[in-house]
């Protein structure tokens, strides 16, 4: 498989991955009668595809997106296995306590990463350089409106908002993935 075609494939999987979030807190907010745990099947594959997107988003750019593109890289990924393990520790009233941390964990590897990353696409400019400030904006809303109570309503108009945005930004760049002109960050030596 070629390079070109694993980028592409991490695009698709990018665009999936949002698709598939989106839909998952949809499913929450209209409370339609189906279980959490029915719907959770459908956020943790797009939390999954999520991972495999943002490979390609930095494999696409990892020469040119520096030291901030790598680190954001690691904090976003680690943000998203973060937040994948969250459902599993609501098992018993005992884990609850490492539930929360492990919320704020998510919120502070997320937002430094989404951040960071976008620095690193920003100054890679190989990818839409606004999707970078779309999605790491929509992060960092998303993830400090959790702070943010607002009475008389059962959900966060603004967590709501910044989840949109970041998103948005997200699969903005993995529709410019399909056209970003690049070479592999390892080309192979070329035999005499």
């Amino acid at each position: 498989m070629s390079y070109r075609n694993l980028v592409r494939m991490s695009a698709s999987a990018l665009i999936l991955a949002g698709i598939l979030i989106v839909a998952d807190w949809l499913l929450v907010v209209a409370r339609i009668g189906i279980r959490r745990d029915q719907t959770m099947v459908v956020g943790y594959t797009g939390s999954i595809l999520l991972i495999f997107g943002l490979m390609g988003l930095y494999g696409c750019q990892i020469k040119a997106s520096g030291l901030a593109g790598f680190l954001g890289f690691i904090l976003a990924i680690l943000s998203n296995c973060f937040t994948l393990a969250q459902p599993w520790l609501l098992v018993s009233e005992e884990w609850l306590v490492l539930f929360k941390w492990l919320g704020i964990l998510t919120a502070i590897t997320g937002v430094s990463g989404y951040i960071l990353l976008a620095i690193g696409t920003w100054r890679a400019g190989m990818l839409p350089r606004w999707s970078a400030v779309v999605w790491a904006v929509g992060y960092t809303i998303s993830s400090l409106s959790r702070m943010v109570v607002m009475p008389g309503t059962s959900i966060n108009p603004l967590i709501t908002i910044g989840r949109l945005l970041w998103i948005a930004g997200l699969m903005w760049a993995a529709i410019g993935m399909f056209s970003v002109k690049f070479e592999p960050a390892l080309a192979p030596e070329k035999a005499d």
